[in-house]
């Protein structure tokens, strides 16, 4: 047996509180990114948490289209 772990990701979940704080915004924009569809949010119990990599990979992805605004 391969005992190689080398593909074996380590998953860091946050909060919405930790989220905010990493994407320098307030915790009611994540609520709303999630409902959305901007952000994906796990529901534990009566809690969410977000893994980290998908919150850059939705941020580097850009807006959504109808999201966001132009000037």
């Amino acid at each position: 047996m391969n005992e190689n772990n080398s593909s074996t990701q380590v998953i860091e979940w946050m909060n919405a509180e930790e989220a905010s704080r990493y994407l320098k915004v307030s915790r009611g924009t994540i609520y709303n990114l999630v409902s959305s569809g901007v952000l994906k949010g796990y529901r534990l119990g009566r809690r969410i948490r977000f893994i980290r990599r998908e919150l850059d990979e939705a941020i580097l992805s850009g807006p959504k289209k109808g999201g966001g605004h132009e000037n």
